[in-house]
C-alpha cells in the first residue's frame, strides 16, 4: 500500500476531529480520544481526564477503528496504543488507521484557526450588539458541520443556521446548545422533534403557519417569519403578510421570535436591486410592528451584506461562505480571509506513455509528447467534478499538474511530465496550499463553470473531514 504521507504530517495537530459516515464523529484531543455521537457503550478504557464540557474522555476512537469493548483487537491481542500514548504522532496516528480502514488516502483538512480568523475579521465590520448567526447548512458548506460548529461556537457565534430538521438535530447531538434556526421551514409532524431539540423554525407562508399551529404543543414553538423581497423562492410576499400575521395572532403557541429575508445579489457593485429589497423588508417590518408584534431578532444580511452594508445588519447577520474563507465580490474586498479547507489525495500509480496515447474514457485527451501521467485516488463520486476534465489542475511538489482525460468515478489523471521527481504515494492537493503555491476554491469553480458554493457542498461523504487545530483556540 502507498505510504500515507497525509497521516505522517499530523504530528503537529493539537486536535484531530473526523466527520465520517462509517465511524460517526470522533476525534483525538490533547492526546485523548473523544466520541461525540453520544454512544458510551463502547467506552471502557478511561483516561481519567475531562473534556471541555466536563465529561470523562474515553479511548473510544481506537475501539471504534478496531477492537472491542475489552480493549482487544479482533485476534485477541492488545490494542496497539495504550492509555497515555499520544494518539496523534508521526508513527501511529488514528487518521492512519482510519485511512487504512477506508482503503483510500484521500481526505479534507479543516483549519480551525482559519475559521476563527475569518469570524474575527467579520466581527470588525459589525456594530456592538449585532449577533452572528453562522450558517452551517449542507454539512457546514461541505466542511463537516459537526467539526466547524463547535469551533464557531467557542469563537463566539451566537446562533446557527441549518437547512433541515435533521441538520439541526445533528448539531444538538454534537453538543451545540446555542439557538439553531431551521431555514427552510417544517411540517406539523416535525413539531415534536423541533420542541424536543429546542430548534427554531422558519415560517414561509400562511398555510405553513396554520399547519404548525394545529400540532400538539408542550410549550411555545419559536418561529422566524421569512419575507420574500425579491428572490421569488420561498417566503411571504408583502401583500400576503396581513393573512400570515392574522394566523400568527390566532396561534399563541407560535412564538414570533424573528423576521428575516434574503438578498438576491448583494455581492454586485450595482446596489439598485438590493436597495429595493431592503426597502421592502423595512416596509414588512413596519407592518409587523403596526400589527402589534415586536420580533426580537431581525436579520437580512448574508456574507456579502454582512461585510459591506452595515445598514442591512439590524440586530443579527447570517454569514455563510465568508466564514469558510471564500470572499464575496464586494467593495471593499475582504482581503485577508483564510481558506478553511484543504483537499488532498495521493498518487496511486505513475505511467510512462508515448506520444499519441489516449487517456481515460472517451479519449478526450491524447498525449502530444512522451508523457508521465499520475493517477490520483479521487473522482467525481468524491465530489471532484467531471467538469474539471482537461481543464483543472492539482498541486504536486508545489507545482501545478494539469488534469488530463475524463475524470472517473473514483480516479483522476494528471500530467506530471514536467515534475520529474514525482513518485507513487506523493501528496496531491486538489485545493489548498502546498509548498507556497495555492489553488483556490474560486479557481476550481471557474474551471468547472460553477460557483464556490457548489464546489464545497458537493464534496462527497466518503471523503473524511479532519479538523486541524483545537476547538477553543
Amino acid at each position: 500500500m502507498p505510504r500515507l504521507a497525509a497521516a505522517d504530517e499530523l504530528h503537529d495537530f493539537d486536535f484531530v476531529g473526523l466527520n465520517d459516515p462509517m465511524l460517526g464523529v470522533v476525534g483525538a484531543y490533547d492526546d485523548l480520544a473523544i466520541d461525540f455521537d453520544g454512544d458510551a457503550a463502547l467506552c471502557q478504557a478511561q483516561f481519567g481526564h475531562q473534556a471541555g464540557n466536563g465529561e470523562t474522555v474515553a479511548q473510544d476512537l481506537l475501539l471504534a477503528v478496531q477492537g472491542d469493548v475489552h480493549g482487544q483487537d479482533d485476534r485477541g491481542g492488545r490494542l496497539p496504543l495504550q492509555p497515555g500514548t499520544p494518539l496523534v504522532s508521526a508513527t501511529h496516528s488514528p487518521l492512519r488507521m482510519i485511512l487504512q480502514r477506508m482503503g483510500r488516502p484521500t481526505y479534507a483538512a479543516i483549519d480551525a484557526a482559519a475559521l476563527r480568523h475569518n469570524l474575527a475579521m467579520l466581527r470588525t465590520r459589525l456594530a456592538s450588539g449585532v449577533k452572528v448567526l453562522a450558517v452551517v447548512k449542507a454539512n457546514g458548506y461541505g466542511h463537516g458541520a459537526t467539526l466547524v460548529a463547535p469551533v464557531l461556537d467557542a469563537a463566539g457565534a451566537g446562533w446557527f443556521g441549518v437547512a433541515t430538521l435533521h441538520e439541526g438535530i445533528e448539531l444538538r447531538q454534537a453538543g451545540i446548545r446555542k439557538p439553531i434556526l431551521v431555514l427552510t421551514g417544517a411540517q406539523r409532524c416535525d413539531v415534536p422533534a423541533l420542541l424536543e431539540y429546542d430548534l427554531r423554525v422558519s415560517v414561509l407562508h400562511a398555510e405553513m403557519a396554520r399547519d404548525l399551529a394545529d400540532a400538539d404543543f408542550k410549550r411555545p414553538l419559536p418561529i422566524h417569519l421569512k419575507i420574500d423581497t425579491g428572490m421569488a423562492r420561498v417566503g411571504v410576499l408583502l401583500h400576503e403578510l396581513p393573512a400570515v400575521l392574522h394566523a400568527l395572532r390566532r396561534s399563541p403557541q407560535l412564538e414570533f421570535d424573528g423576521l428575516f429575508s434574503h438578498f438576491a445579489n448583494s455581492d454586485r457593485v450595482d446596489r439598485e436591486f438590493s436597495d429595493h429589497q431592503l426597502g421592502l423588508f423595512k416596509e414588512a417590518l413596519s407592518l409587523v410592528r403596526a400589527a402589534g408584534f415586536e420580533p426580537p431578532h431581525i436579520h437580512l444580511a448574508n456574507s456579502a451584506a454582512s461585510w459591506s452594508r452595515p445598514e442591512t445588519h439590524f440586530n443579527m447577520v447570517r454569514p455563510g461562505v465568508i466564514l469558510y474563507g471564500v470572499a464575496p465580490a464586494v467593495s471593499p474586498a475582504p482581503n485577508g480571509l483564510r481558506p478553511v479547507i484543504r483537499l488532498t489525495s495521493q498518487i496511486l500509480q505513475v505511467k510512462d506513455l508515448p506520444a499519441g496515447a489516449p487517456v481515460s474514457y472517451g479519449q478526450t485527451f491524447v498525449t502530444r509528447r512522451p508523457s508521465r501521467v499520475a493517477v490520483l485516488a479521487i473522482g467525481y463520486a468524491d465530489g471532484y467534478d467531471r467538469g474539471l476534465s482537461n481543464c483543472g489542475a492539482v498541486l504536486i511538489h508545489g507545482r501545478r499538474a494539469p488534469v488530463v482525460g475524463a475524470i472517473c468515478m473514483d480516479l483522476s489523471m494528471v500530467d506530471v511530465t514536467d515534475i520529474p521527481e514525482v513518485r507513487v504515494g506523493d501528496e496531491a492537493v486538489l485545493w489548498g496550499v502546498q509548498d507556497g503555491a495555492q489553488i483556490r476554491i474560486e479557481e476550481v469553480a471557474a474551471w468547472q463553470k460553477s460557483v464556490s458554493y457548489e464546489v464545497l457542498t458537493r464534496l462527497g461523504p466518503r471523503v473524511p473531514r479532519v479538523l486541524r487545530g483545537s476547538v477553543t483556540g
